[in-house]
């Protein structure tokens, strides 16, 4: 009974803060598509996304392994395996591209 008393009060502060989930918009590492930027679409397994970029990027839609991936603080409301349109209105709802 003690025990339950005593971490009812206790405060756990989260060590992550960004997580690979459909949305997070990211920055491809390594590869030919290095230093663009690309949003989680889907997520294959717990090594690889399905990534996409709006028309104008250069980057096709594809699946990418989540060690060349950087996750950024950017997350958008899209829903799963969204189109290009609107992937594009969802960037420029956000101002992801600045």
């Amino acid at each position: 009974p003690l025990e339950h008393s005593v971490r009812k009060h206790l405060r756990v502060k989260m060590t992550f803060t960004r997580f690979a989930e459909i949305g997070r918009v990211c920055l491809v590492n390594y590869g030919p598509d290095t230093g663009k930027l690309c949003t989680i679409i889907d997520i294959l397994d717990h090594n690889k996304a399905l990534v996409d970029a709006p028309a104008g990027s250069g980057l096709r839609r594809q699946l990418i392994p989540f060690k060349r991936l950087n996750l950024t603080d950017i997350k958008i409301n899209i829903g799963r395996n969204s189109r290009k349109a609107t992937l594009a209105k969802a960037y420029a709802a956000a101002d992801v591209s600045g």
